[in-house]
């Protein structure tokens, strides 16, 4: 009797030995979770998002906007004033719609359309899973998108155009999944099966180009082919929605030719496809992108490819019986859909990870399903140790984030150590007085760290004692996406290329505010830092042109050679900075001063 007093204490206190008592704990979908989980997560997503200076392709996004919007046409984007190929105007127009709301083009604009793409994306993936899944499993689906290793700490803080374009096609998944249920309606099928795919795919187009369609199409051959349903490839809705299709694409392109040359524009969009594709690499490249790829998507989904393992996991009695047709059709059609687009990209060497964010939910789900089935059921031994060891991996990050984000944050405040200079900015919190650039600590600042973390840890007990698996992970990504938002955000607002662009682009300007400026020669608008452009374009309300004639009362920024044959005809050298290699010289109107920026 002892010895069974015993076990059953011990199995209350470590719950993943009995699962039963696991599956019978709150998931994340009981208002006790979800509540608090769901503003943490809106906290989280915009804590600090405005504070780092513009990266990567954020200025590019932002500049071709704002051309759009000074110029007063919405059809042909252009680029420090030429001509610009590479992408169709939609994602452009959505950032020239929020400056609207927020009064300009800040670096925050760029960043808000990539969260609400982002929680847009985790609602889609709540109700594809809900009816096949429950409540808790969709749940986890949408949290594990929303804050997985890649998108979640890495690419919802910056403005991009993937995760937009991500959930226009997500939402034509969606769509044509819920619109070919057997049970839907003539007009519903009509709809989400046809015509709003069509509809999506045409917003994709004129987001990225051409690889929309495709993607349809293969989505539609394949889903319809897998249940031997060709005659659905010929439904009237299709035709419907094809056309419609064609008549945005064909409207939009018209207008275009109407403005510019059709030509370049659709070979720069043609080539902005293929350019990742074999044709453009080598056999080496292609072998090695082929066995890297599924290692690097599975690195990027972390956490949920944790789960990885449970999908060979096959339970029997009633446990199988219990599996419900909607369960079955959901996981179907999910790897169904993957495995009709992610070859593409697999056989793509020059493929991004972001080229394939809209394919994460179809493999997200059928992992979310494995750790379901398993949860509750006795496993074979691997098994069981690898979901013990998923067990004790939560256990042991969700005490020590906390505990780091206050040594960190503690460290910093009383001590001068150089090396936790990332816990600075976490201390602005309760700064209203510093500057956004560089904020002061306070004494509240850290205060407020503290009681945060410790607030955390509590959580963490609770969790343990009384929440499931999944409800555990979401939290801790909770709180590590709520410490990298304070830790390291506002250290990317004061260091790094892209600050110290920000800085010469804001003393440029101020130096050059009274005179018209514009770059020197007809060159490719990649040869000038876009981060730099992007500042001065957004400070003075004009587009920043490249010309080969300036007029005498210009304010001129050229490479050094054409600068010092300026400064010979009259301009003044007023500051310089260096890009890849290249000296950037501002030239004034006036006698040269010889100045150069620090």
């Amino acid at each position: 009797m002892a010895e069974a007093s015993s076990d059953s204490r011990l199995r209350h206190r470590m719950p993943w030995r009995n699962p039963v008592l696991e599956s019978q704990r709150f998931g994340p979908a009981h208002p006790r979770i979800l509540v608090p989980l769901l503003i943490l997560s809106i906290v989280a997503l915009r804590l600090n998002l405005g504070l780092p200076a513009a990266y990567l392709e954020e200025p590019r996004r932002a500049i071709v906007a704002m051309e759009m919007d000074y110029r007063g046409d919405w059809i042909v984007p252009t680029q420090l004033g030429e001509q610009y190929v590479n992408k169709p105007p939609l994602f452009n127009a959505v950032m020239i719609l929020g400056s609207r709301v927020l009064g300009g083009y800040p670096e925050l604009l760029g960043r808000l359309i990539t969260v609400f793409s982002l929680l847009g994306m985790g609602w889609l993936v709540y109700r594809l899973a809900r009816p096949g899944l429950g409540a808790d499993a969709a749940v986890a689906c949408a949290g594990f998108l929303v804050f997985g290793a890649d998108i979640g700490f890495y690419f919802s803080t910056t403005g991009e155009i993937d995760l937009f374009y991500s959930l226009i096609h997500l939402g034509g998944f969606v769509a044509l999944y819920f619109g070919d249920q057997p049970s839907a309606s003539r007009r519903k099928r009509w709809v989400l099966a046809y015509l709003l795919p069509w509809l999506l795919c045409a917003a994709g187009t004129l987001t990225k180009g051409a690889p929309s369609p495709l993607f349809l199409g293969f989505t539609y051959l394949a889903w319809f082919g897998v249940q031997g349903r060709w005659r659905a490839l010929f439904h009237p809705g299709m035709f419907a929605g094809a056309a419609l299709f064609v008549a945005i694409i064909g409207g939009y392109l018209a207008a275009y030719s109407a403005k510019a040359d059709l030509a370049p524009y659709l070979s720069g969009l043609l080539g902005q496809s293929t350019q990742r594709t074999v044709s453009e690499h080598g056999a080496l490249e292609l072998l090695q992108h082929l066995f890297a790829f599924p290692l690097d998507t599975l690195e990027n989904l972390l956490p949920v490819s944790l789960l990885l393992p449970f999908l060979f996991f096959r339970p029997g009695g009633a446990v199988a019986e219990a599996w419900k047709p909607e369960r079955k059709r959901l996981l179907l059609f999910c790897w169904v859909v993957l495995a009709a687009n992610v070859w593409v990209y697999w056989i793509s060497p020059g493929t991004r990870a972001r080229y394939v964010y809209m394919l994460y939910p179809l493999l997200i789900v059928p992992l979310v399903a494995a750790w379901q089935r398993a949860e509750g059921s006795r496993l074979p031994g691997p098994l069981e140790f690898w979901r013990r060891c998923c067990r004790w991996i939560v256990l042991v990050l969700s005490v020590l984030v906390p505990v780091a984000a206050i040594l960190l944050a503690l460290i910093e405040a009383y001590t001068d150590v150089p090396t936790a200079s990332i816990a600075f900015e976490m201390l602005c919190l309760a700064g209203p007085f510093s500057s956004p650039l560089y904020p002061t600590p306070t004494p509240i600042g850290a205060a407020l760290i503290l009681g945060c973390a410790l607030v955390s840890l509590y959580g963490v007990i609770w969790l343990q004692r009384y929440g499931r698996w999944t409800a555990q992970v979401l939290m801790l990504l909770v709180m590590s996406k709520l410490a990298f938002g304070a830790l390291i955000l506002p250290y990317r607002g004061v260091m790094g290329e892209a600050a110290d662009q920000r800085c010469h682009a804001l003393f440029i300007h101020e130096l050059s505010k009274d005179h018209p400026l514009e770059l020197d020669g007809w060159r490719n608008a990649g040869n000038f830092p876009l981060s730099v452009a992007y500042i001065l374009e957004r400070e003075r309300g004009e587009v920043l042109a490249c010309k080969g004639v300036h007029a005498p009362d210009h304010a001129v920024i050229a490479e050094r050679p054409q600068a010092n044959w300026l400064v010979g005809q009259g301009w003044r050298e007023a500051d310089s900075f260096t890009w890849k290699g290249m000296e950037f010289v501002l030239c004034l109107p006036g006698k040269n001063t010889n100045r150069k920026s620090e």
